[in-house]
């Protein structure tokens, strides 16, 4: 089953945008992904998803 990226994936992906100016992708195990972009005034844009997969998948939803 998938699982959020641990916390520390997502603080070193604001560093590492920051750093290189560009945004990323960033994909970790199966079904989560890590989305950064740089902003204005030196702040980073972030945002992600995450598969929901088994039993507890809501109907309706894809």
């Amino acid at each position: 089953m998938s699982q959020p990226p641990p916390t520390a994936t997502g603080a070193a992906a604001l560093l590492l945008t920051d750093r290189l100016g560009r945004a990323l992708n960033i994909t970790q195990g199966r079904g989560s992904q890590i989305l950064t972009a740089p902003q204005p005034y030196g702040w980073v844009e972030i945002g992600g998803r995450v598969l929901l997969e088994g039993a507890e998948r809501q109907p309706g939803l894809s």
